[in-house]
């Protein structure tokens, strides 16, 4: 609570913070600090701060006697002081475990993105335990919402950047009911993210609900390309999206044949055989770029575009 200032001059600045010391340490459990019940005479806190740094001194007795400490603003000098009596200065006492507490939560979320990692942790924890399993060769759905935190400086549509943000929330539903990830894990392997491509067709509102879909279209023996579509409630694909997952250290082909044995008992379909055309011009597209940024291929690249151009099969070129 604030204790206002009285007229300019009408007390010495280290009298009024004896008075709060007072009042602090004096108080009843339970009580507020109550200007009125504070004696006017010098307090025996008084030479300590005249002899030291005010806002110092009152907070270590404050600490020892009460647990409260003491925000002040920086007087250096007597004008400083007049000035801070001229505009009514207020005295504010904070309790200290308050005062730890919030400098812990800001620089938590100064340093750690929490609402990302809450997020992650609800939407595995609900995908392995409380939604349905399915077939990897299904479409999974997951449901979300533009919020304020989502927009861009425009202030009227959802940030680029955060469709691909929402794809990870996506991935992790689709990896826990497919069983997907577990059978990785289970061979001694691991997945990243290797590739990504996303298409804008029209903006997300504020506050406007959207669905996610998740497919995987294809695999080989180290890739699971995925698609992803943002959908609005009247059935418009706002944004579809493509993502190409490197399985590391073990076969995708293996994993997935096992999951279609064990989950899906021939009820799903045939996957597909051949890549799907799209999706081989943006693997050779990848390909292209990566044999750019390597200086022992760059003989490969003319080769490459001049089959991307054609139309045909590009040339494999490792990641």
């Amino acid at each position: 609570m604030g204790i206002p200032a009285e007229e300019p001059g009408a007390i010495d600045l280290a009298h009024r913070i004896s008075r709060v010391a007072h009042c602090w340490a004096d108080r009843e459990p339970g009580e507020g600090c109550r200007p009125s019940s504070v004696a006017g005479g010098p307090g025996p806190y008084d030479m300590e701060m005249q002899t030291g740094d005010l806002c110092s001194a009152l907070d270590v007795q404050l600490l020892k006697r009460s647990g409260f400490i003491v925000v002040v603003p920086t007087l250096k000098t007597p004008e400083d002081k007049d000035k801070a009596f001229t505009a009514g200065m207020w005295v504010v006492c904070i309790p200290g475990w308050a005062a730890a507490a919030a400098t812990a939560a800001l620089l938590l979320y100064g340093t750690l993105d929490v609402a990302y990692f809450a997020r992650m942790f609800y939407t595995v924890a609900r995908a392995r335990y409380a939604r349905k399993k399915v077939c990897i060769m299904d479409t999974t759905e997951i449901k979300s919402m533009c919020l304020l935190s989502d927009i861009d400086t425009l202030l009227y549509h959802m940030n680029n950047a955060r469709y691909l943000r929402e794809l990870d929330f996506a991935r992790a539903d689709f990896y826990e009911r497919t069983g997907l990830y577990s059978g990785i894990r289970v061979a001694g392997g691991a997945v990243v993210q290797a590739a990504a491509t996303i298409r804008y067709r029209r903006f997300l509102r504020p506050f406007t609900s959207y669905t996610i879909t998740s497919k995987a279209v294809y695999w080989d023996e180290k890739t699971v390309f995925m698609e992803h579509r943002f959908i609005g409630a009247n059935g418009f694909v706002h944004a579809i999206a493509v993502c190409r997952q490197r399985v590391l250290d073990t076969s995708a082909n293996a994993a997935i044949e096992r999951l279609l044995r064990a989950h899906c008992g021939g009820s799903c379909g045939e996957p597909a055989t051949k890549i799907p055309a799209e999706l081989d011009l943006w693997v050779q597209s990848n390909e292209i770029s990566s044999a750019k940024l390597r200086p022992s291929s760059p003989e490969v690249v003319p080769a490459l575009s001049e089959k991307l151009l054609d139309g045909g099969e590009g040339v494999k070129v490792s990641n």
